[in-house]
C-alpha cells in the first residue's frame, strides 16, 4: 500500500506509513486524489518527508478532495508542469495568483470548483 503513495492513488494512511517508516521516494508524479483533504497548507512539509527531491515533481493530482485554499503549498515544486485541482471547493480566484511562480505549469484543471 505504501508504494502507491508516490505513484498512484495514495491515501492519507499510505503517506503516514511512509513517513513513519522514514522512507522517501524518488518520484516526479504524485497522486493524492480522492482523499477528502481540506487543506494543502502543510503540503510542502509533507513532500519533504515523502519525496527525495520535491522540487523535481512535474505532476501533482489533488483532484476530488475538499480543498478551499492554496496558500504557498506549491512553493517547493517549481518544476510542476501539470496540477490537477478539479472537483475541490476553491471559491476565490485570488488563490490562483499563488501559482504564478510556476513558470513550467502547462496544465491546470479547475473544473468542478465553485470558482
Amino acid at each position: 500500500a505504501a508504494r502507491r503513495a508516490a505513484g498512484g492513488g495514495a491515501s492519507v494512511a499510505d503517506v503516514e506509513e511512509v513517513v513513519k517508516e522514514d522512507r522517501r521516494y524518488i518520484a516526479v508524479h504524485l497522486r493524492l486524489d480522492n482523499n477528502k483533504l481540506t487543506s494543502v497548507a502543510t503540503l510542502s512539509a509533507m513532500l519533504e518527508k515523502l519525496v527525495v527531491q520535491p522540487g523535481k515533481l512535474t505532476m501533482i493530482d489533488l483532484s476530488s478532495n475538499h480543498i478551499t485554499a492554496l496558500g504557498n503549498a506549491f512553493a517547493t515544486t517549481p518544476a510542476l508542469v501539470s496540477l490537477a485541482l478539479h472537483d475541490n471547493k476553491l471559491e476565490d480566484l485570488g488563490e490562483l495568483a499563488t501559482l504564478m511562480p510556476l513558470s513550467e505549469l502547462r496544465k491546470l484543471t479547475l473544473y468542478g470548483n465553485p470558482v
